[in-house]
């Protein structure tokens, strides 16, 4: 018989399971993914206001980098989405 004044033996220690979805797919990673888009996107919208120390001389920078990082970054997460399926023994084209 257990006394009161003796604590519990604390629960067994359980590992944690890996996330089975791609990095790219996780919330932390869509969420900075998106965070610097935005980012982009408010530079682009400073510069063609003309609100920076340029005087708005980097718009056509800033809209090239805004519109290739847009671009880009759904080719990512579909290679990582293929890559991921490759590894799992799927074939991408497959249904």
């Amino acid at each position: 018989m257990r006394d009161a004044a003796t604590p519990e033996p604390p629960p067994p220690a359980v590992p944690p399971t890996p996330d089975p979805r791609p990095a790219v797919v996780r919330p932390r990673v869509a969420c900075t993914a998106a965070a610097v888009l935005t980012g982009l996107l408010g530079w682009f919208l400073l510069e063609l206001q003309r609100a920076t120390p340029t005087d708005g001389a980097l718009t056509g920078l800033s809209e090239r980098i805004v519109a290739g990082a847009q671009s880009l970054w759904p080719l990512v997460v579909v290679a990582a989405l293929t890559a991921a399926r490759r590894r799992r023994g799927v074939d991408p084209m497959s249904r």
